[in-house]
């Protein structure tokens, strides 16, 4: 893989990070891919949108910051909800942090999929290369800062079973 073009910085800060995926090939090339952008990284990998919120919940008792700074979130997971509603979840509880879906859905099925009201989250479509992987990491990664989180907003919301 080439070296990574993120800035000096980042490489330098420890990037915490979640990826709902439950094809282990799959996840095991995007982190490999994560780790030439963020080289301090440390991965939380769950394969369910369920696991994902008791991960998130057990991390957000530290109110001070964001738990991660990226989310990579597949539609089609283990378990009843999926990487959308995870997703949606997010936009409400953790509005600061970037969530990347992946499927392998056309562009056109995804839009359908997220709904014409809603804003749709950065996507990338299944297959895809390392390169492209590599780019939107970095893309979401640079951008991070611009994203605020609201700690209050957790202790709001009330998950649907």
């Amino acid at each position: 893989m080439e070296k990574s073009t993120y800035p000096t910085k980042m490489t330098n800060r420890k990037v915490r990070a979640l990826m709902l995926e439950d094809d282990i090939e799959l996840s095991t090339v995007m982190e490999q891919v994560l780790k030439t952008v963020a080289p301090n990284l440390s991965l939380d990998w769950v394969t369910s949108a369920e696991e994902a919120m008791t991960r998130l919940d057990e991390n957000l008792s530290n109110k001070t910051q964001s738990p991660y700074e990226l989310i990579i979130a597949d539609i089609f997971l283990d378990g009843a909800s999926t990487g959308i509603d995870f997703w949606r979840s997010c936009q409400e509880i953790l509005p600061g942090t970037p969530v990347l879906i992946t499927s392998a859905l056309s562009l056109e099925r995804f839009f359908a999929t997220v709904g014409q009201q809603s804003i749709s989250p950065p996507y990338l479509q299944k297959p895809f290369t390392p390169t492209e992987c590599k780019q939107a990491f970095e893309t979401l990664l640079r951008t991070q800062d611009r994203w605020k989180w609201n700690p209050a907003a957790w202790d709001e919301v009330q998950w649907e079973n």
